[in-house]
């Protein structure tokens, strides 16, 4: 099971200093979602990334940086964006989303599975149970990462629910990410039940 990270919405000090630490451990994988970013402050942003990680790196936005870039993939464009040799990944609410995704994804985040670390208020959407038997019948066609509420305490029923990933957010960026690294490598090991994936 891989373990994605989004980045905190806005500005934090620091935060490039806490990325080049996560994927100097090993971060396979970066949403990097910045909604109130202008398409020049995006692309600064993108260019304080060493350009080694930048085939980790996922946009949420101004996806037709991702050839200029080299990234990893674009999330949440429409089916007919037209890109070429990236993933592709959106975001559902609902099983009814997910069951509507046509093949032109590589996977999608479900959220939320528990309730949110980062959005105060912003409840789990879905029983376990429901979620268990809705993940072991829909199979494989689209991966289904888990988004919102994860962290050191509950990663490991992301895994029993039959998920094919964890997305964290809020349990590495509280605290002005200070205990980032570490919470990473924790989750990641409980997650895949060995330090490195």
């Amino acid at each position: 099971m891989e373990l994605f990270v989004l980045t905190v919405p806005d500005d934090m000090k620091g935060e490039h200093d806490i990325l080049l630490s996560l994927f100097e451990e090993g971060l396979p994988v970066l949403h990097v979602r910045k909604p109130g970013y202008g398409r020049e402050q995006y692309e600064n942003w993108i260019s304080c990334i060493p350009e080694k990680y930048h085939k980790c790196l996922v946009l949420h936005n101004y996806w037709d940086l991702a050839n200029k870039y080299a990234v990893k993939g674009i999330h949440g464009c429409s089916e007919d964006f037209p890109v070429k040799n990236r993933s592709r990944s959106c975001s559902c609410h609902s099983f009814n989303e997910l069951l509507q995704l046509t093949h032109n994804y590589d996977y999608c985040f479900l959220s939320p599975v528990f309730n949110s670390i980062s959005k105060k208020g912003y409840r789990a959407a879905f029983s376990h149970s429901d979620l268990s038997k809705f993940l072991m019948h829909y199979g494989s066609r689209i991966s289904v990462v888990a988004l919102g509420g994860i962290d050191e305490a509950n990663i490991m029923q992301v895994r029993e629910m039959g998920f094919d990933g964890a997305a964290v957010l809020g349990a590495l960026w509280e605290n002005s990410g200070r205990d980032a690294v570490v919470n990473f490598n924790k989750m990641r090991e409980i997650l895949c039940k060995t330090p490195v994936c």
